[in-house]
């Protein structure tokens, strides 16, 4: 019998690359910078990425698993809002509804962030989570 192996890849992007067309981060245009010496700072969940993709594989469900024939990446967009609560969960690009449904809860379920700052103000910010289903 195959066991699956679940893997994760967090995508955060910033700077130029948040104005190309595979936007991640959705920040402010730079009309909102009061001046030169404001700074960005991104959203970050407590104990980095690793705790993360740790939190994601604990709070899967198990027994989702024993039936699983297919593969692929559910790509879920989320917003961290201004008090690091996860909000407007949505799939992006899903795989099939019984994997879409599961990135959503286990997503919705995270733990509340450090919210992104901008000019020393909490500011939303949208992110995607690609979730790759996978059996090995």
């Amino acid at each position: 019998m195959k066991l699956p192996l679940l893997t994760f890849h967090l995508i955060l992007c910033l700077g130029s690359l948040a104005q190309t067309n595979n936007q991640f981060i959705d920040l402010p245009s730079e009309e909102f910078f009061d001046n030169d010496y404001c700074c960005t700072t991104p959203p970050e969940y407590p104990g980095g990425e690793t705790a993360l993709l740790e939190s994601i594989s604990k709070n899967i469900n198990k027994q989702f698993f024993h039936h699983m024939t297919l593969q692929g990446t559910v790509y879920v967009s989320f917003t961290v809002d201004t008090l690091g609560f996860v909000t407007d969960v949505k799939v992006v690009r899903g795989l099939q509804s019984d994997f879409d449904k599961e990135a959503i809860r286990v997503v919705s379920m995270l733990e509340r962030w450090k919210p992104a700052e901008n000019c020393g103000k909490h500011v939303p910010v949208q992110l995607t989570l690609p979730i790759r289903f996978q059996l090995n």
